[in-house]
């Protein structure tokens, strides 16, 4: 009502524009507020000077307009879409805004500058309105809603923990809480993007990305972990010799570190190096780590390691949030958790993009051939329906609602200008009118479910309504603009319906298709920088692939072949960088075992679905295994008789048992038999 009043009492054309973008740019906290209102902002201003520089010189030429505002309008898209931050929404603004203006310009060319002058000064009035009552009128932040969800993801991954390493897990509990990590690392990131708008350091935003990174790449540590730990389980009892007690021990530390407030205290068992001296106590023999199930046991005890280190990071990133003095260092040190490469679907992109873009051209050639005089709407409305749903996996039935909300607000919008309005005489009594629905309206914008609808409920009947300081409706005028609109957002259905029939197992297969492209790449004996620049896009791809996966879904086991996939990888570029410092004859070995692990997955993206390891795969990765294990108790055996000094040889331990290990994991995650070696190998 505020922007309303004072576009008004400015005597600016079009007061409703202001009163919309209030409805548009609300949040119940400050920060997406804000960040929305100044990137509709950049986004206004940069559409409105593109439609002053299109309309003047093309005028006389609709056709060439059309083109061009097209594609500028795909351009933007496309950047909107590649953005999962909240400068996004500047590009969608920016195409939208400069189809809005150029649409009735069209009609009258010469008032173009004064179209886009006007809409930029009220969508600033609207924007400046909204903040103001924002940030005085029970105002919320962000950063204790986000801090909510990093311990409501701590609770996730105490649960999916404590299932997997139990050995009795509930499969759907376990996919339930594996599906909300994943999900919870996704909506992280345009979370965090809009802290810095909420009144938070820089310093504040740069460690909770640092801690969103190290949750993600927590996903495939206990997915192998717990792996590793089944498959010692299944082998036999007394391989555990103590090891279940250790486990249960990590576990109950990790809920103290939650439960207790991340206290220092909490943390300091692995601070002290408590953690680290029991992991070397438990660790097998030289002669027992050439037993399947010493390295077994191996493996899971470094598999722990990993665990208490990153989850020793996360804690303390939580913990160290808001404190300035907090010097933290990682205990983890592993690369990926530095990066943070995206992933985008292109193809899937451009899909979208087309099916937006082609909305908008049929109607718009239409609107053009026909000589339609209230076509305009129906073109804006197609527009903003394809395209503000075009980032989905399933826009069908997004779209569908846009549909009713134009009719509710067409409804709406008659009553009040042809039943209401007529009566009203001034400020108050217009505020007092609006008040009622527009409050009701307003309180399901906040709301998951009809968040979307309600906005664009009170944003069109405002829209529709076209307050003016003079009342001024024409009911022919009202109904042809209204059926121009109605008939837009039904066309976009119909249109969305026929270009979009594939839904999210579409998106889901391409993702998986692509990060079996992406393994068999990083499965292969080549560069280091190639194999970098693709694991954190398969990590994305994983987290993207798992946050869309329904728990209870028949895809559901997707979720965790996905991180087993990924890895794959990370072990196979583990095999890679030890390779180089094996003799000839090992670094063959592993070699061809990365070629084999490479063509499999290679296959697998070629047909498009997940196949039968290959026997002679299996059999090579087992047979490799064995000369490592066995190669390990000689040098040990040999050490002091060897020229090069204990140190060299310690080394050359040292990155025998690295191989193992990739290789353990390698074989734990490829989906097979058990392992084909011998029981006993010495």
């Amino acid at each position: 009502m505020l922007a309303l009043y004072l576009a008004l009492s400015l005597d600016l054309p079009r007061p409703y524009w202001a009163m919309a973008t209030v409805y548009v740019v609300s949040n119940p906290f400050l920060g997406p507020g804000r960040s929305k209102s100044v990137y509709r902002v950049v986004g206004t201003v940069i559409g409105a000077g593109i439609a002053v520089l299109l309309v003047p010189p093309l005028a006389n030429v609709p056709l060439i307009l059309c083109v061009l505002v097209v594609l500028w309008v795909a351009v933007l898209l496309f950047l909107s879409m590649s953005d999962r931050t909240a400068r996004g929404y500047a590009f969608l603004l920016a195409g939208y805004t400069t189809l809005l203006i150029v649409l009735p310009a069209s009609i009258d060319p010469t008032s173009v500058f004064e179209v886009a002058v006007s809409r930029t000064e009220e969508v600033v009035l609207g924007i400046v309105c909204a903040g103001v009552v924002g940030a005085v009128v029970f105002p919320r932040q962000l950063a204790p809603a986000v801090i909510d969800s990093v311990d409501s993801w701590f609770d996730d991954a105490i649960l999916y923990t404590s299932e997997a390493l139990s050995g009795t897990a509930d499969e759907q509990k376990v996919y339930a809480s594996l599906q909300r990590l994943a999900a919870t690392v996704h909506r992280l990131e345009l979370g965090i993007s809009q802290m810095s708008y909420d009144h938070v350091t820089s310093s504040v935003v740069e460690r909770m990305e640092t801690l969103r990174r190290r949750m993600k790449l927590f996903l495939p540590i206990v997915v192998s972990l717990a792996d590793a730990h089944r498959a010692l389980v299944k082998e036999s009892s007394p391989a555990l010799d103590g090891l279940d007690r250790l486990v249960h021990d990590v576990l109950v530390w990790m809920r103290a570190s939650v439960t207790e407030g991340k206290s220092s205290q909490v943390l300091s068992g692995i601070a002290s190096g408590t953690w680290k001296q029991r992991l070397r106590e438990a660790k097998p023999s030289q002669e027992e780590f050439a037993n399947w199930r010493g390295a077994l046991r191996s493996d899971v005890l470094w598999r722990l390691d990993q665990i208490t280190d990153i989850w020793h990071d996360c804690v303390s990133l939580r913990a160290g949030v808001w404190d300035k003095s907090a010097n933290w260092e990682p205990r983890l040190d592993h690369w990926l958790a530095e990066k943070n490469d995206r992933y985008f679907d292109n193809v899937s992109m451009l899909l979208s993009l087309i099916s937006a873009v082609g909305a908008i051209a049929v109607v718009g050639v239409f609107w053009i051939e026909a000589r339609w005089v209230d076509g305009s709407t129906a073109v804006m409305l197609a527009a903003i329906a394809c395209g503000l749903f075009a980032a989905l996996d399933e826009p069908v039935p997004h779209v569908y609602r846009f549909f009713l909300a134009i009719l509710a607000s067409t409804v709406l919008a008659g009553v009040y200008l042809f039943v209401a309005l007529p009566h009203v005489q001034g400020f108050l009594p217009l505020a007092v009118l609006f008040a009622g629905p527009f409050i009701f309206i307003g309180a399901f914008i906040p709301g998951p479910t009809f968040g979307v609808t309600a906005m664009l409920v009170a944003v069109f009947t405002a829209r529709f309504t076209s307050i003016q300081s003079v009342y001024d409706a024409n009911f022919e005028e009202f109904l042809n603009s209204s059926l121009a609109g109605v008939a837009g957002a039904f066309f976009a259905v119909v249109w969305t319906k026929v270009t979009r029939p594939f839904g999210s197992e579409f998106i889901m297969a391409r993702i998986l298709r692509s990060i079996w492209f992406n393994v068999s790449i990083a499965s292969r004996p080549i560069a280091a920088k190639k194999r970098r620049e693709v694991l954190p896009k398969i990590l994305d791809q994983v987290v993207q692939l798992i946050q869309r996966i329904h728990p209870a879904g028949a895809q559901s086991y997707f979720s965790v072949e996905s991180l087993r996939d990924l890895q794959i990888a990370l072990v196979s570029s583990d095999l890679c960088n030890v390779r180089d410092v094996l003799d000839d004859g090992l670094s063959q070995q592993v070699e061809d075992v990365l070629w084999k692990v490479s063509a499999y997955y290679s296959s697998c993206a070629q047909i498009g679905f997940r196949q039968i390891v290959p026997v002679d795969t299996l059999s090579k990765i087992d047979s490799v295994l064995k000369i490592f294990m066995s190669r390990s108790v000689n040098m040990h055996d040999n050490r002091r008789g060897r020229a090069a000094g204990p140190h060299a040889m310690e080394s050359n331990i040292s990155d025998i048992r690295d191989a193992t290990r990739a290789l353990i994991g390698l074989r734990l995650s490829l989906p097979s038999g058990p392992y084909r070696g011998s029981a006993s190998l010495i």
